[in-house]
């Protein structure tokens, strides 16, 4: 039976639970640091790079979307030094847009949303972060924010390690479509990917004065495989039409074939290697030409390895 086997055929749910435990550990450390370079930033600087990340965020909505009225939008309430963009989202409301807020309403379960408007009175939630009172609208996204503690050109985000976005894109039965929000310095060359990590659609960062990306400051990080497209500082990444791709399969779905697993690297700390793991959600997106860019820094991510 193994001999039938294709030897480049890749399982994507045979994980090396010695290489899982490297890349948590791995990412347990880039969060802290990344966390303590985010915070470092004064107080006007992030200001400011809210403000100018709510305006790509108009401007690629606008060209993906046209008008988001009567849809559905999710941001999140900024902690830890994350952008604000509050104002954006009472912007949406004024404007017709159904804004919602991500709730943890069971423990390590998927997150859920509730209606929020400026006249929301939020309660704590977990970690006491304010969210939308229990009797709030349930509501499903149609184009969900991610708050970025790190990212890589691959279009993977580095969270807060509890793993309850991905959780909840995973058990939703229509995707929406899902922005990266945060800021240019933490990119790293790739957060090591593994099967339950759920790529975004696109990503949208702001360059901080004074804080260079963390790509260029790490000599010791492996390289990216992505073709590129790229100009000057702060970005809009689009990395999937705005057609939400189907839940479940369909006529004419594409499951695409086994994948070879990528090119092996080495750690940061040089020791035994990683490899680096694609994701398999079973759909594979669509190959994608004229993509429309806004933002400061233009790149653009192949859909291929």
């Amino acid at each position: 039976m193994a001999d039938e086997v294709a030897s480049d055929y890749f399982d994507p749910l045979g994980v090396d639970p010695e290489q899982a435990r490297d890349v948590a550990r791995w990412r347990r450390a880039e969060r802290v640091r990344l966390r303590a370079e985010r915070q470092a930033i004064s107080v006007e600087a992030r200001r400011a790079a809210g403000a100018a990340l709510a305006d790509h965020l108009r401007d690629h909505l606008a060209a993906r979307f046209g008008s988001l009225r009567g849809r559905v939008f999710s941001a999140y309430w900024p902690i830890k030094g994350e952008p604000d963009l509050r104002p954006l989202m009472a912007e949406m409301d004024v404007a017709g847009v159904r804004v919602a807020l991500p709730v943890v309403e069971v423990r390590h379960a998927p997150l859920s949303f509730r209606r929020w408007t400026p006249k929301t009175r939020p309660v704590r939630g977990d970690w006491d972060i304010p969210v939308p009172p229990p009797e709030a609208e349930f509501m499903i996204p149609d184009v969900a924010l991610a708050p970025l503690v790190g990212w890589d050109r691959r279009g993977y985000r580095l969270g807060y390690g509890g793993g309850y976005f991905d959780r909840t894109l995973a058990g939703l039965s229509t995707r929406p479509y899902v922005i990266g929000v945060g800021l240019q310095a933490t990119e790293v060359a790739t957060i090591y990917p593994q099967w339950h990590d759920v790529r975004l659609d696109a990503i949208v960062t702001r360059k901080v004065s004074g804080h260079e990306p963390a790509r260029a400051r790490r000599r010791d990080a492996p390289e990216a495989g992505s073709a590129l497209i790229r100009a000057a500082a702060g970005a809009v990444v689009a990395l999937r039409p705005a057609t939400c791709l189907p839940a479940s399969p369909g006529p004419g779905t594409n499951f695409g074939t086994p994948r070879r697993p990528l090119p092996r690297d080495r750690r940061s700390d040089g020791e035994r290697p990683v490899s680096l793991v694609p994701l398999s959600t079973g759909i594979e997106p669509p190959q994608r030409s004229g993509l429309q860019f806004v933002g400061d820094l233009l790149i653009g991510i192949s859909n291929t390895d």
